[in-house]
């Protein structure tokens, strides 16, 4: 989530910086080649070259290095043939690493013994990608890319890898040499092809640091839904609200039954002036360990569940307000749980009250193993409500 988010919003601030839409052409250079860097996936992808006295940068597929490292040899002169931004932009913009995948030129092809060779263009499957976590690990070294420290190289060949970052979004700062972290990471494929700047690399995983923290468990978190999605820790720092996918909850749950002092990995990332916990991502006790190789749920820990058409009708028996007074739920019944939404409130309100008869037609959730309700309730998210032979459409969810 703080990877996708932050990638989000500087999308969106650039974007808002060049409102006006790319406008690319290709070109045939000769070009002085002044150095090969890495890209995203830290295997080398980015050549910086001059023309005149023009400093250039195009990205090509790193799928293509071995083949292009024998051209790509500074002071070197090549032909290439690239595909061009031809948008009026700072040297400093094209410059960015996250730009040579939304707005950049790109390499084609080069000219070998008079003829062109174009270039591979494959782009790796989704599907390849997972997340791992590593816990205690030792900095054996450290790469830079643009002045920031991008590359933390651990044993065994595994690369942390940040091949975005800015004075502001710098996650490997402090970390030097001879330093013992813990991150969750996402891998980068490696394929067939790459060329990265040391060796070996087995594999490459994109960093993320994990705070560590040792204490005991207060309590469980519940939404107001009753499904719990997180703990709270408490430590000689005070306590700490940390969340887990709602699927993880009997798990998590049995860890802790299990053992009382624990030592926690969580992700810092967090928006200001939101409640939302921070995202857990281990466990340990002992020599006992419970990983959760996720990312990217902070906010929305409620996992995406499977839902069977509904039709339930009762009295109302309870009503639940937000600290302003909205109604945010009810119960009909003894077992069904309403969701209300600010548009249902604002419409129905007026016929929320206990003892009022419902029938709701809806979409009703069906829970995941490994969940934990505080109460054994049915979820419901209504799309129709039927109130004094009166019938309302409420606006779909599905």
């Amino acid at each position: 989530m703080r990877t996708h988010l932050l990638l989000f919003l500087i999308f969106f601030v650039f974007l808002s910086a060049f409102s006006q839409t790319p406008r690319f052409e290709i070109k045939e250079l000769k070009a002085e080649v002044l150095k090969v860097e890495p890209g995203q996936q830290f295997a080398y992808s980015r050549l910086v070259y001059k023309v005149g006295n023009d400093t250039l940068y195009a990205r090509f597929n790193p799928y293509n290095g071995e083949r292009l490292m024998e051209y790509f040899q500074a002071r070197n002169f090549l032909e290439i043939r690239v595909r061009q931004n031809g948008t009026q932009l700072s040297s400093e913009a094209r410059k960015q690493k996250w730009f040579m995948y939304h707005w950049a030129d790109e390499i084609l092809a080069i000219k070998k013994n008079n003829e062109w060779v174009s270039l591979d263009t494959f782009i790796p499957d989704k599907k390849d990608f997972f997340y791992k976590i590593f816990l205690e690990q030792k900095v054996r070294g450290e790469l830079f890319a643009d002045g920031f420290r991008s590359g933390l190289v651990f044993d065994n060949g595994i690369i942390g890898w940040c091949g975005f970052n800015t004075t502001t979004q710098y996650p490997m700062k402090n970390i030097k040499p001879g330093t013992v972290v813990s991150f969750i990471g996402r891998n980068l494929p490696k394929g067939a092809g790459y060329v990265y700047p040391i060796a070996p690399v087995n594999h490459v995983f994109w960093f993320n640091e994990l705070v560590k923290l040792e204490g005991r468990v207060r309590s469980y978190l519940f939404k107001l839904n009753f499904v719990c999605i997180g703990l709270v820790i408490v430590s000689p720092q005070g306590e700490k609200r940390l969340s887990f996918p709602s699927d993880m909850a009997q798990k998590v749950k049995q860890f802790t039954d299990e053992h009382m002092d624990l030592i926690v990995y969580y992700n810092d990332y967090k928006i200001d002036n939101q409640l939302n916990p921070q995202e857990l991502h281990a466990l340990v006790s002992g020599t006992d360990t419970l990983r959760i190789e996720q990312f990217g749920f902070y906010g929305g820990a409620d996992v995406k569940h499977e839902h069977k058409d509904v039709e339930v009708e009762g009295k109302i028996t309870e009503l639940y307000k937000s600290d302003r007074g909205k109604i945010i739920s009810l119960i009909i019944g003894r077992d069904c749980f309403i969701e209300v939404d600010a548009q249902m409130a604002n419409q129905l309100s007026a016929y929320f009250k206990k003892g009022n008869l419902l029938k709701i037609i809806g979409k009703e959730r069906i829970k995941k193993v490994g969940e934990i309700y505080s109460k054994d309730f049915r979820i419901i998210v209504p799309q129709k409500i039927v109130i004094d032979q009166k019938e309302f459409e409420i606006n779909p969810q599905f």
